[in-house]
């Protein structure tokens, strides 16, 4: 399973999203002190599923992390909402018929998911 943010760069009908379905999970995901809620969108390509982590947050033209002025404000709270999701993902998915559950290897690539390691140890220890 790759999981990645559903950045609409050219509006919902975005030509990059359009082999994806959405899931029909949508789920609360607890981030910056407050219930968010995200939808989960699939595709099964060359033997993968690919999810994207749908929240009007990722919703922006162009360039998802900055724009002329610099950095978005809220990118801490966008990249930590999709580590969160991340680690409930495979919980909760259907995929195939079944989830993937708790016997999941997360390989992180890049600063945005760098939360990934610390939230899913602390899902472990229950905190």
């Amino acid at each position: 399973m790759v999981i990645s943010h559903r950045y609409l760069h050219g509006g919902p009908s975005d030509k990059n999203f359009s082999g994806t379905s959405d899931v029909g999970c949508g789920i609360k995901v607890y981030c910056f002190g407050g219930a968010q809620e995200v939808a989960f969108f699939h595709e099964y390509r060359a033997g993968v599923d690919w999810v994207f982590v749908d929240h009007p947050s990722y919703h922006r033209p162009r360039n998802p992390y900055s724009d002329i002025y610099g950095a978005f404000g809220d990118n801490q709270f966008r990249f930590s909402l999709l580590c969160h999701t991340a680690c409930e993902a495979p919980l909760v998915l259907p995929l195939g018929g079944s989830t993937y559950g708790e016997k999941c290897l997360f390989i992180v690539n890049g600063w945005h998911a760098g939360l990934v390691p610390v939230e899913e140890k602390f899902e472990k220890l229950g905190r």
